[in-house]
């Protein structure tokens, strides 16, 4: 019994997330090949790969900010903030913020952030 509820919380969970999945990668399966060329080339600091653009969130400009000389971005009406070694300083060709990160919007671990073209 246990099992058949644990499988269909989880189905629930997932069915939950893939619309939302579904509507970026929908959204972007038009971009231009070599708009998407760039996203997937995109590395932090680091050298770390950012993935995608399937794997990134759009954020509006309200939802970035900066304090005490670092940026912070809201996600789930949260505020946190990026370390230095995760913004990506190249121009951005999309224009809005997009942040990567790895967890939840209440708990992420933010793996890249590029600014919007406006900062």
């Amino acid at each position: 019994m246990a099992r058949k509820s644990t499988a269909l919380i989880l189905a629930l969970i997932l069915a939950g997330t893939l619309p939302a999945l579904g509507r970026w990668r929908a959204e972007y399966a038009a971009v231009s090949p070599e708009l998407q060329k760039w996203f997937n080339s995109l590395r932090s600091p680091q050298g770390t790969a950012c993935c995608d653009v399937s794997d990134g969130h759009r954020i509006d400009d309200a939802d970035v900010d900066t304090a005490g000389g670092h940026y912070r971005v809201r996600l789930g009406g949260i505020w946190h903030k990026v370390d230095p070694e995760r913004v990506l300083t190249i121009p951005n060709r999309l224009g809005q913020p997009v942040v990567w990160f790895l967890g939840t919007e209440q708990d992420p671990r933010i793996t890249c952030f590029l600014p919007g073209a406006g900062f």
